[in-house]
């Protein structure tokens, strides 16, 4: 026989068996011991098989009377078997949310916390190398690579290093501080526009024509002239 009751006793038995209220089912419990702490609330809304199994628990809960019992192939199901069965399914979905909420917090405090660790990193780095010295085998039991020392080049390599050097200032243009020098102190070229025809007019003639100068003449020229025509 199935009866059906209030639907506020259905909400407030649902909320009390599943520790939510419309939220995944066993969402507050705690596992004891070392086992992950629950999460208040689902990492995400509850989706595919494991809502089907959320809407199956509130189902039985709402809808089966706890002293019925019904019939199936796997036998006789009471309201208590099932709901303690579907209850231990969604408690590894709580698990689940716990374990992905503990990852998100640890993942966003390394990630706090990295400039820090990286800057004192680098000082335990910095005095160790102070301590054994930068080419020290002893920096390899700390994780670290000792620096090798720069073998010395030979001639052949010397002329190769030289040439790829001439070849590339030839390239890039480089000079040296004295071209740069007589470059910047050199003689001035001067470029002029092209002349227009007032200033043409204006201007004197540049060869074959005297022009008539303004001046007033010169007085110790104008008295040795007379004496120059006597003559």
């Amino acid at each position: 026989m199935v009866v059906s009751t209030n639907n506020e006793e259905v909400a407030t038995q649902v909320a009390t068996n599943t520790g939510t209220s419309g939220g995944s089912a066993g969402n507050n419990t705690t596992t004891g011991g070392a086992g992950p702490v629950a999460s208040p609330t689902p990492v995400v809304a509850p989706k595919g098989f494991r809502s089907a199994l959320q809407l199956m628990l509130q189902g039985w809960q709402e809808l089966i009377p706890s002293d019925s019992t019904l019939q199936s192939s796997i036998g006789s199901l009471t309201e208590a078997s099932v709901l303690a069965k579907l209850q231990g399914y969604l408690v590894a979905y709580t698990d689940l949310d716990s374990h992905v909420t503990g990852t998100r917090q640890a993942r966003a405090q390394v990630a706090s916390q990295l400039p820090e660790v990286r800057a004192y990193f680098a000082a335990l780095k910095a005095s160790l190398a102070n301590a054994f010295g930068p080419q020290s085998p002893q920096l390899v039991k700390f994780g670290l690579k000792p620096k090798q020392a720069r073998a010395p080049l030979s001639g052949k390599q010397l002329a190769v290093k030289a040439a790829k050097a001439e070849a590339t200032r030839s390239l890039r243009g480089t000079t040296g501080p004295a071209k740069k020098a007589a470059l910047k102190s050199g003689p001035m070229q001067v470029t002029v526009g092209p002349v227009s025809s007032t200033e043409q007019a204006t201007a004197p003639a540049a060869t074959g024509t005297a022009v008539a100068s303004t001046a007033p003449p010169d007085p110790a020229s104008s008295a040795a002239s007379p004496a120059v025509a006597g003559k």
